[in-house]
C-alpha cells in the first residue's frame, strides 16, 4: 500500500469536510512550520477520523479506488482501513489493511485488492498508536460502477418481502438487486395501499442506487401494501418491476379478510405475467391482487391465444379458494402471444374481470436463429377501405426477436418518414400513426432484430387505399405498375451493363415500374442516387398484379457511354486474391441507421450507420461509404475466412442551428471482388 499527502489540486471528489480539512492544513502550515498535524498521539487521545471519499452514495468507476480521510488532533503511528461488502464488517466480505505510515491532516490510501463491479460497499478507518486501535470513523457506503446505459436498463429484481408475505415489522425493509452487471444512477421505489399507486408514496421514492429501503413512517397493522421499483438515469427510465404485496400483522392478532358480498365483487388487479412480458416457462404461474378489504370465495382465470376469448384457443380454470396464484395444467406454445384475465367468484356468480393482459412465450431468438417475419395482412396488392388498416405478421423459427422494426411508406425504397411507430417489442400487428390518404398505394415490410444484429426484412408488400370506391380506375388512377426483384440488382444509368451503377434494387423489394426499353429487356425504376431513375434487367423482375410487359410505356435509354463513365469519383481498387478453385463474391448488403427522424435541441447530431456484408466464401472485400452530399469515404478492406456475414460501421455528425436535413443517407459501394451498391440508409434531422 502507498500512503501519500493529498494533492489538493487533483483531489477526486470533496464533500463538506473538505473545507474543515483545508483550514486545518493551513493552520498546521502556519503554526508548526510544515505539513504535519498536531503532536504525537497518546492512546487515550485517539479519535474518529473524518471520512472524505468515497462519499456516501458515491459511484466509483475505479475498482481500486482512492480512500481519503482527515485526522487533525494528533499524529498516530498508522491507520487501519476496512472495506466490506454492504451489510456489516462481521458478516460481509471484509478487506483490512494497515497503512505503512501515520501522520495527520489529509491522508489517502489505495486498496490493494480490486473490488467487484456493480456492488455496494462500506468503508471505515481508525488511527493506531502504540499498538492501540482507536475508534473507527463513521461507516460510509458507496457503489462501484459501471453505470448502465439508459437503453439497457432492466427492472430491478425484487427479493424481500416475498410476494404475499406477512410481515411483523412496522418498518419492513424492501430489498432488491440490479441484474445486469451495472447500476443505474437513480432508483424509484413506490409503496402504497393501492396497486395502482395513486399516492402518496409511503417510501422515500427517488434516490441514488440502493438495494433496500424502509417506509418513511410506521406502517398500519392488519393492512395490505403494494410496492414496485425501477431503475432510472437522468436521460430516461427502465421498466417497473412487477407489483408485489405484503400484509402487516405485528402481533399475530389480525383476522383473515372476510368473504366479499357477491354484489360487491370488484375486478382483481393483474400481477404476472405483466403486459408485454416474455416468459420462458411454458407452464407459467399467474398471480394477481384483490384490492379490497375482503376476499372472494375463489377466482376464475382465462388464458387465450391473442385475439379474443371467444375466438382463440382458451384455457380456463379456477382456484376454488382465495389463493392469488394459479398455474396451467397444459403447456403453452412457444413463441406465441397470449392474453390472460382473472375474476372473483362467489358460488356460481362471477364478478368483473381484470383488464386483459397480453404476454409472450419465449424463447428469444439469437442472431443465428433470427428469421424474417411472415406477413399476413393486408395481402400483397390488396385494396383496403380502412383509414387505419392493421398490418399483421407472425414470427417463424420457433423463437421471438427481442425487437421488431415495421416500416410503412408511399415509396417502396422507404425513404421515410415512417408512417408507423417502427421500433418496439414483439407484436403481431400494428396500425398507422395517422389516418392514411385515400387513393394511394402504400408499401410495408417488417424485420426482427437482436440488440446487436438486424435480421432479414420480409418481402415488400403493397396495398392501395380506396375508402369509398371512388378512386379513379377502381383504386388509384394512373398509378405505375410494380415489380418484385427476384435477386439483388444493380440499377444502372442506361439499359446495358456498360453503364455505371447509380442505384440498387434489393431482393424481394417492390418498386414502381416507370417503363421499359424497346426490346423489353430493361425496366426503368425510381431507385437511383439523389431520387433519380435508373435501369434494371427485366429478366430478374417479376411484374405484380395485372401489369403486363406490353402495357408498359416504351422509353429511350441514354446513348451508350464512352469508356469509364463516372457518376461518383472513381477509386482505384487494388486486386484482391480470389480463393483457388472457385469464385468469391459479395452476395448481399444490408444497411441501417440508428435513428431515422430526429428533432435536436443542440446540433450537430451523430448518426451511426451499420452495413452487414455477406460473402459466399473466403477472401478480401474492398468497399467505401457514399453519402448523399456526394462525399465518398476512403477505400476500406474487410477479410473473410469463410462464407458468412460481417458488419462495418461509420458515423456522420451533421447539423447547424435552425437547419433541416431531409432524406439524407449513407450507403456502401462494393468495389472488389465484384461491383455492388447497397440500398440507402435514410434519415432526416431538424436542428432547433
Amino acid at each position: 500500500m502507498k500512503l501519500r499527502l493529498m494533492n489538493l489540486v487533483s483531489a477526486r471528489r470533496w464533500v463538506s469536510t473538505t473545507l474543515t480539512l483545508l483550514f486545518a492544513l493551513l493552520l498546521a502550515a502556519c503554526g508548526s512550520g510544515g505539513m504535519g498535524g498536531g503532536a504525537g498521539c497518546a492512546p487515550a487521545d485517539l479519535v474518529e477520523p473524518d471520512n472524505s471519499a468515497p462519499a456516501p452514495g458515491e459511484i466509483v468507476l475505479d475498482m481500486n479506488p482512492l480512500f481519503v480521510w482527515g485526522y487533525t488532533s494528533c499524529e498516530p503511528d498508522n491507520y487501519q482501513l476496512q472495506v466490506t461488502t454492504y451489510g456489516g464488517y462481521e458478516y460481509g466480505t471484509t478487506y483490512t489493511e494497515l497503512t505503512p505510515l501515520g501522520g495527520g491532516l489529509i491522508l489517502n490510501e489505495v486498496l490493494d485488492t480490486a473490488l467487484q463491479p456493480a456492488s455496494q460497499y462500506e468503508w471505515r478507518v481508525a488511527a493506531i498508536d502504540s499498538g492501540v486501535l482507536g475508534p473507527y470513523s463513521y461507516s460510509t457506503s458507496f457503489w462501484t460502477g459501471p453505470i448502465c446505459a439508459t437503453a439497457l436498463l432492466n427492472a430491478p429484481q425484487q427479493e424481500t418481502p416475498e410476494n404475499y408475505a406477512v410481515v411483523t415489522n412496522e418498518f419492513p425493509p424492501m430489498g432488491w438487486n440490479y441484474p445486469d452487471g451495472c447500476i443505474p444512477e437513480g432508483t424509484l421505489l413506490e409503496l402504497d395501499t393501492d396497486p395502482n399507486f395513486p399516492g402518496p408514496n409511503l417510501a422515500h421514492g427517488f434516490g441514488g442506487p440502493r438495494i433496500g429501503q424502509i417506509p418513511l413512517d410506521a406502517l398500519d397493522d392488519c393492512t395490505t401494501y403494494y410496492w414496485h421499483v425501477r431503475s432510472e438515469n437522468p436521460d430516461g427510465t427502465g421498466p417497473l418491476s412487477p407489483v408485489r404485496s405484503f400484509r402487516t400483522d405485528f402481533t399475530g392478532s389480525c383476522t383473515p379478510p372476510p368473504t366479499c358480498d357477491t354484489s360487491a365483487l370488484i375486478a382483481p388487479f393483474p400481477g404476472q405475467p405483466v403486459s408485454g412480458e416474455i416468459v420462458d416457462d411454458l407452464m407459467p404461474n399467474f398471480n394477481w391482487f384483490y384490492p379490497d378489504d375482503c376476499d372472494p370465495q375463489g377466482y376464475r382465470i382465462d388464458v387465450t391465444t391473442y385475439g379474443g376469448y371467444e375466438f382463440g384457443t382458451t384455457f380456463s380454470g379456477g382456484t376454488g379458494n382465495p389463493s392469488l396464484v394459479w398455474a396451467l395444467a397444459d403447456a403453452l406454445q412457444p413463441a406465441t402471444q397470449y392474453e390472460w384475465r382473472v375474476a372473483g367468484i362467489n358460488d356460481t356468480t362471477l364478478g368483473p374481470y381484470s383488464p386483459s393482459t397480453a404476454f409472450w412465450t419465449g424463447p428469444l431468438c439469437t442472431s443465428a436463429t433470427l428469421l424474417a417475419p411472415v406477413q399476413e395482412t393486408p395481402a400483397d396488392g390488396a385494396v383496403v377501405d380502412n383509414e387505419f388498416p392493421p398490418l399483421g405478421w407472425s414470427y417463424s423459427g420457433g423463437c421471438l426477436p427481442p425487437i421488431t422494426l415495421l416500416e410503412l411508406d408511399t415509396d417502396s425504397s422507404f425513404p421515410g418518414p415512417n408512417l408507423v411507430a417502427g421500433f418496439g417489442g414483439p407484436r403481431i400487428g400494428q396500425i398507422p400513426l395517422d389516418a392514411l390518404d385515400d387513393c394511394t398505394t402504400y408499401y410495408w415490410r417488417v424485420r426482427g432484430e437482436t440488440a446487436t444484429t438486424p435480421g432479414a426484412y420480409s418481402p415488400t408488400w403493397s396495398f392501395t387505399t380506396n375508402f369509398s370506391g371512388g378512386c379513379a380506375g377502381g383504386a388509384l388512377g394512373g398509378a405505375s405498375p410494380t415489380g418484385l426483384a427476384l435477386r439483388n440488382l444493380n440499377c444502372r444509368a442506361g439499359d446495358s451493363q456498360v453503364f455505371l451503377e447509380t442505384g440498387f434494387f434489393g431482393q424481394d423489394d417492390v418498386s414502381p415500374i416507370l417503363g421499359r426499353n424497346a426490346t423489353g429487356t430493361w425496366f426503368l425504376i425510381p431507385r437511383g442516387l439523389g431520387n433519380t431513375n435508373c435501369w434494371v434487367s427485366a429478366i430478374y423482375v417479376e411484374l405484380q398484379g395485372n401489369a403486363s410487359l406490353d402495357a408498359l410505356p416504351v422509353l429511350s435509354s441514354p446513348p451508350t457511354p464512352m469508356p469509364s463513365p463516372t457518376a461518383v469519383p472513381p477509386v482505384a481498387a487494388t486486386a484482391t486474391s480470389q480463393p483457388q478453385g472457385g469464385s468469391f463474391n459479395v452476395t448481399d448488403i444490408l444497411t441501417h441507421v440508428d435513428k431515422t427522424h430526429v428533432t435536436a435541441g443542440a446540433c450537430p447530431e451523430r448518426f451511426t450507420f451499420t452495413a452487414r456484408i455477406t460473402v459466399d466464401g473466403p477472401g478480401t472485400v474492398q468497399y467505401r461509404w457514399l453519402r448523399s452530399d456526394q462525399v465518398a469515404g476512403p477505400v476500406e478492406t474487410l477479410s473473410f475466412n469463410q462464407a458468412g456475414t460481417q458488419s462495418v460501421f461509420t458515423t456522420w455528425d451533421l447539423g447547424q442551428k435552425g437547419q433541416t436535413y431531409t432524406d439524407f443517407w449513407q450507403r456502401v459501394e462494393i468495389l472488389s471482388p465484384n461491383s455492388l451498391l447497397s440500398s440507402r440508409a435514410i434519415f432526416s434531422l431538424t436542428c432547433q
